[in-house]
């Protein structure tokens, strides 16, 4: 099996950490980078995948050059359904420094839909609404199609959640 970074150190931002793998119902793995919003794939167990084809299928990027989306995190509905959760601070007037402290950024939750496998996503719509700290948000699909969202409060110093259920 290939490591689903190499070759990318070269085309990213500066790192590549927090990955995320989700498994598609075709057997299809998708890879997500903290610092690379690009899915990139592997269709034959492993021996190659998708960063070495030109890709034009960004996930998400902030608003404006300075504001930041960062710590994606994706999960699969057995009904194929898939949320992709992350923390963004491009509500706030000025953007937070990356890598700076989370208990001074001013990031949200957002969260995104897609039905067809990650190949379109819906516009984001706030999960977090409370004007707090939220940061490293995480997503678990239950069964019967609820969601169950995990979060770090640096208001609160605490892990936090939220669980519901969405019709896309």
């Amino acid at each position: 099996m290939t490591s689903c970074a190499q070759g990318l150190e070269q085309r990213t931002s500066g790192g590549l950490w927090s990955s995320y793998l989700l498994e598609l119902r075709d057997g299809t793995l998708q890879c997500y980078f903290d610092d690379e919003w690009t899915p990139h794939t592997h269709t034959d167990g492993g021996a190659t995948w998708s960063w070495t084809q030109v890709q034009d299928n960004l996930l998400y990027a902030a608003r404006g050059t300075s504001h930041m989306a960062l710590a994606p995190w994706i999960a699969r509905q057995e009904d194929g359904r898939i949320l992709c959760v992350f923390a963004t601070d491009e509500d706030a007037s000025e953007p937070s420094t990356p890598g700076g402290n989370p208990s001074l950024m001013k990031i949200r939750l957002r969260g995104m839909f897609s039905e067809d496998g990650g190949k379109s996503w819906s516009q984001p719509v706030v999960i977090e609404s409370r004007d707090r700290h939220a940061y490293m948000p995480g997503v678990l699909a239950l069964p019967g199609g609820d969601w169950l969202v995990l979060y770090t409060c640096a208001d609160e110093k605490a892990y936090s959640c939220l669980r519901g259920s969405t019709a896309p």
